[in-house]
């Protein structure tokens, strides 16, 4: 009975996990390593995140330096950040390259804001989908006589507070970002 609601905590907060990173990649008005987190180059033939050959420090408040790890790479880095269609100015100094993050105007934030509530409801309709999963297998489980009326009735309970308290955190990351980009 408690790993039903164990496993829908667990499945939870992988959905909360999966949309930080998500939102993570979208920026804000100050440079951050993980807005190229959704980057990928070619590798020796794999597909390869751009962290796992570099290094991505913030140079400044507006400015990333990617430090490359291997020679020859320099390239497939550059056409790969452009290709993303970032924005992003970029240019180079021997062995590094800077990556020059743009203000943001009003407009591109009310975008990346609809952008960002987009992705929180994907969110909230992943906790669903994960209540409505387990509500399902408990009341199989009544069928099958596992568990009685009143064990039920504790664990939707359950179910629906564990849902709750997910839907509030996504709520919660989603106003900090949005105050974030709004952020002048």
């Amino acid at each position: 009975m408690n790993e039903i609601i164990t496993f829908a905590d667990l499945k939870m907060q992988k959905c909360i996990d999966s949309f930080k990173t998500r939102i993570n990649a979208i920026r804000t008005s100050h440079a951050t390593p993980e807005l190229l987190n959704n980057i990928f180059i070619d590798y020796y033939g794999k597909k390869t995140p751009l962290f796992q050959v570099t290094n991505i420090v913030v140079e400044n408040s507006r400015t990333l330096k990617i430090n490359i790890f291997e020679n020859g790479l320099q390239n497939i880095i550059q056409k790969s950040i452009i290709n993303a269609n970032l924005g992003y100015g970029i240019s180079t100094q021997g062995n590094c390259i800077y990556v020059t993050v743009p203000h943001l105007n009003e407009e591109r934030r009310q975008e990346l804001v609809k952008k960002i509530k987009k992705e929180s409801e994907q969110a909230r309709i992943c906790i669903r989908i994960i209540r409505k999963e387990k509500k399902d297998r408990i009341k199989l489980d009544i069928k099958k006589k596992i568990i009685s009326k009143d064990q039920d009735r504790v664990m939707q309970k359950k179910i629906q507070d564990l849902t709750d308290k997910y839907i509030k955190k996504i709520e919660k990351i989603f106003l900090k970002k949005e105050s974030d980009i709004m952020k002048i």
